[in-house]
């Protein structure tokens, strides 16, 4: 089978542009996977995520997950006011800064996010039989080296041609 004329025009462009095009396409094949079983839970993209990264920690305020998401605090707002609406998130007054408010995990949204999680587990061992481990291990290592030089580094400029 011929690869399609999108696949060869990144190959022609190089190994960036292809990665750059896999990234994308995988990233797009991982939300359709997961948005049954987001909705399933009642939950979207945002509130699903605002929660995953807020359970990182089990609680925390809503600028460090709109910094961690690369959102806006009205994005974050809006996510947060779901979940505690629905129960998965409860917002109090720091004890030490009374002007700070503090977001933590339920325990139901702790079991929401295990099961999400869970069977995406499923779906990405799915993904990956047959793949050694090591492989999958040499392309987490790389994703999150590259991903780590990213968020460090300011954009390169090119120059004219």
């Amino acid at each position: 089978m011929a690869p399609s004329s999108s696949a060869a025009s990144r190959t022609a462009a190089g190994p960036a542009r292809e990665l750059l095009g896999v990234l994308h396409d995988a990233t797009h094949a991982v939300l359709a996977r997961i948005t049954p079983e987001l909705e399933a839970e009642g939950l979207t993209h945002g509130t699903f995520w605002a929660l995953y990264r807020l359970s990182d920690t089990g609680s925390g305020r809503a600028t460090e997950i709109a910094r961690r998401l690369s959102v806006t605090m009205p994005s974050v707002t809006a996510c947060v006011d779901q979940l505690v609406e629905d129960g998965l998130v409860r917002r109090a007054r720091s004890e030490a800064d009374r002007r700070a408010v503090v977001l933590t995990v339920t325990p139901r949204g702790r079991r929401v996010v295990a099961r999400v999680l869970g069977r995406f587990d499923a779906t990405l061992d799915a993904a990956f039989a047959g793949v050694p481990p090591s492989e999958v291990r040499t392309v987490t290592r790389l994703l999150g080296e590259a991903t780590r030089r990213l968020k460090g580094t300011a954009p390169v400029a090119r120059e004219a041609p």
